[in-house]
């Protein structure tokens, strides 16, 4: 089982439920109209309608204790403070609450790294994109009941992805 927190359209968790063909998986985000996308892509994908549903809330209201094999995320990282001087074709268009990630954009890491072990079962994986320069302070944040695992960059070799795993009971 995955869940993908901050859907968006869908597109991560639809990958996954294609790549992995047994995976069933919860699409998730707080705005209607992204999920509104997400269920239009659902309908697309005939081999995952029925694996992968949707649900809108966030990580703390969707999801039930030791319920995940992995959860992915692409939260809005974007430094409140630097909103105002994002392109204009970005700015105008994005809904701000799919960019703006609050104070050093690192709200929802806060959010996401406080409830990533409730949610996961005992050696569950943990990975979020993130965006560059961001690295440093996300590994500083609390993380309780994870272990890092691995940081990448991207194709360019900018710091993009983290990937935690729940530590195993015992």
């Amino acid at each position: 089982m995955f869940a993908d927190i901050g859907t968006g359209t869908g597109i991560i968790g639809l990958t996954l439920a294609a790549w992995f063909h047994d995976a069933c998986g919860w699409l998730v985000d707080l705005s209607p109209d992204a999920l509104h996308w997400a269920g239009k892509n659902i309908m697309n994908y005939i081999d995952v309608r029925e694996r992968v549903g949707r649900f809108r809330g966030d990580l703390s209201d969707a999801l039930k204790a030791d319920s995940l094999d992995l959860l992915v995320s692409n939260p809005p990282y974007i430094d409140q403070d630097d909103m105002p001087g994002l392109m204009p074709d970005v700015r105008d268009w994005e809904p701000r609450l799919a960019l703006d990630g609050g104070a050093g954009g690192l709200e929802p890491f806060r959010r996401l790294l406080a409830d990533a072990a409730r949610v996961l079962k005992p050696g569950g994986w943990f990975a979020v994109e993130h965006g560059h320069g961001q690295r440093k302070r996300i590994l500083e944040l609390p993380a309780p009941g994870l272990g890092l695992l691995e940081a990448y960059d991207d194709a360019a070799g900018l710091e993009r992805c983290i990937v935690w795993r729940r530590e195993r009971m015992g």
